[in-house]
């Protein structure tokens, strides 16, 4: 009887063992890889709301289910996206159902260039606040989530994304890597990129799925823009600068965020007026809900001028009626006077070297 009993013993372990390989071993004939090939193309063209196509799409079954594309391309109305290669892991059991289920996605050296156009004049975008366009901006992102994957990893290699401004400024990041890990429940991001205009950015980011509440930290070193040109004839320059900020949202009501920021030179200049603000360093929050928009530096000093300052402003949703409220222990009057007055006299030079404090 013992005997009888350990035989069926090793009959059900051997028959647990085996299944799975059996599985394996008889997926290439259970599955039609010509329809997954057609699935996942139209899975990753709907996904990113476009057409997508490559060169050459190998499906392979063994040892596990996985896609490998090279030479991809996509063009959409504003963008243009290449890459080298995308490693596609498939899950083996939606597969045996007939479904195509993406349980990870590694891309090598994709390039993405981006066209970012300025609003018509008098145009009436869909947000009308912040938290409009913070929703209205994320809403495409996670709809191309639920139309790729429920669950699964990202992972971007050697990326190369360029962006381009209305007003002809580029912005090029060579070197751009992401890992992203999705559930059911969130999908949190950890990405870095170095560029023309800064040394190194480090984002982490986690994002709700269900309703796009979000938590970030951002890490911005030596941030330095040549010239941007704004509304009104104004240009603006940035050298030196740091960025350490957080960010926080309940996806709905509310945006806070926190941090410092550090900028060895801040250059406006209109026609031939110039305003040069040297060794800025400011810590504080911005907070933005449907109403209104708030903004706090509780530390603020710029140069050796102003010394112990903070200020705070506030605009409504529309950012119209401001209010304005400024408060500082030490202000170096003839230097203030020095650094301000060539914005308001045509021709007038500046220099902020030797100013004292009083």
């Amino acid at each position: 009887m013992r005997e009888r009993r350990f035989s069926r013993w090793w009959t059900a372990a051997a028959i647990a063992l085996a299944a799975p390989l059996l599985l394996l071993w008889a997926v290439p004939w259970l599955v039609d890889v010509a329809s997954v090939r057609a699935a996942l193309e139209r899975k990753l063209s709907a996904a990113a709301h476009g057409e997508i196509a490559w060169e050459t799409l190998r499906v392979s079954m063994l040892p596990h289910p996985q896609a490998v594309a090279r030479g991809i391309h996509g063009r959409f109305a504003t963008a243009a996206v290449a890459a080298e290669q995308a490693q596609v892991s498939l899950r083996l059991w939606p597969l045996v159902l007939g479904r195509v289920e993406i349980q990870s996605m590694v891309l090598t050296r994709p390039t993405v260039s981006l066209r970012i156009a300025a609003a018509s004049p008098g145009a009436q975008g869909p947000p009308r606040n912040a938290i409009e366009v913070y929703r209205f901006a994320l809403a495409p992102l996670v709809r191309a989530l639920d139309d790729m994957a429920a669950e699964g990893e990202l992972q971007v290699e050697e990326g190369h994304v360029e962006l381009i401004f209305a007003n002809g400024a580029r912005l090029e990041m060579p070197n751009v890597s992401v890992h992203a890990r999705l559930s059911a429940q969130a999908l949190v991001v950890q990405a870095s990129a170095r560029s023309s205009w800064w040394t190194n950015l480090e984002l982490q980011a986690n994002l709700k799925r269900n309703d796009l509440a979000a938590y970030a930290q951002l890490v911005l070193d030596d941030f330095n823009l040549p010239q941007w040109d704004g509304p009104r004839g104004w240009s603006v320059a940035v050298q030196g600068a740091r960025v350490s900020a957080t960010f926080a949202t309940d996806g709905h009501s509310s945006i806070k965020a926190t941090g410092e920021v550090n900028i060895g030179l801040l250059r406006a200049t209109r026609a031939e007026r110039t305003l040069a603000l040297h060794d800025i360093d400011t810590a504080g929050t911005v907070e933005l809900d449907a109403l209104q928009t708030r903004g706090e530096a509780s530390r603020l000093r710029v140069g050796t001028w102003l010394q112990q300052a903070s200020t705070t402003l506030t605009l409504s949703a529309d950012w119209q009626r401001p209010h304005f409220a400024f408060s500082a222990q030490l202000i170096d009057v003839p230097g203030m006077r020095e650094v301000l007055s060539p914005a308001f006299e045509p021709g007038s030079t500046l220099t902020t070297t030797g100013a004292q404090s009083t």
